[in-house]
């Protein structure tokens, strides 16, 4: 039961720094200066991979030259070649490594506003990245690092919660310019997320039973028997 706890706590805090780090997110997007290109990244580490969302925002002053670097052949618009060689660029610049050891990072999808909302400053180019990996049950490191144009850019980087109940997120550690993440975090045994579950739900359903049990002994002096009822008077 102990135990339990432990994990109900330890996913509950995960879930509530993932949430206060989304609204830092969207409050320094809708905040940040002209002359900035705002780059939001959140790590999810899960037992066969790691994923990347970087959300990029530049400001209204640096626009220009953010679209200038996408639209290659200069026509306006940005077609899917230029943004799949763009987000190819900006990955070269991340730096992801588990345990000490580089992981190849692949683009798994991206949404790109028009030229125009980018130009306003008020929409995000969004992109999502994944590294496989192979865990072993016990203590990892992830470490996380963007390099790419730090010479207009500001940088956020948080872990977002677990989806796997095997993963479990300790300290985060992160530079003063949040350009580097290091996130400590233990990988638990099949065995034990199968008991663990297992649990929990043997838990839920006895607390569904006591509650069925106790309206049950609430409702019987004011509630008519409904196997006994008459389908005719009803």
């Amino acid at each position: 039961m102990t135990t339990e706890r432990s994990l109900r706590a330890g996913r509950t805090a995960t879930l509530a720094l993932a949430v206060l780090a989304t609204v830092s997110v969207v409050t320094d997007v809708s905040a940040h200066r002209r002359d900035e290109y705002l780059q939001a990244a959140r790590i999810s580490i899960e037992p066969s991979r790691i994923e990347v969302e970087l959300d990029l925002t530049p400001g209204i002053a640096v626009a220009e030259s953010i679209i200038a670097g996408i639209d290659s052949d200069r026509d306006g618009a940005l077609s899917p070649n230029e943004m799949h060689d763009y987000v190819a660029q900006v990955l070269k610049a991340v730096d992801l490594r588990s345990d000490g050891q580089s992981l190849r990072l692949e683009a798994i999808g991206w949404d790109v506003p028009d030229a125009a909302a980018l130009r306003r400053g008020d929409d995000s180019i969004r992109l999502r990245a994944a590294a496989p990996l192979r865990l072993t049950s016990g203590s990892h490191q992830v470490s996380f690092r963007n390099s790419y144009r730090p010479d207009i850019s500001v940088y956020m980087a948080n872990t977002l919660a677990p989806d796997s109940d095997r993963i479990a997120v300790g300290a985060q550690r992160r530079d003063p310019e949040q350009r580097e993440l290091v996130v400590d975090y233990t990988v638990r045994s099949e065995a034990f997320a199968s008991s663990s579950a297992w649990k929990f739900a043997s838990i839920a359903g006895l607390l569904l039973v006591t509650i069925l049990w106790l309206l049950r002994v609430w409702c019987r002096p004011a509630c008519p028997r409904f196997d006994r009822l008459d389908p005719r008077r009803a």
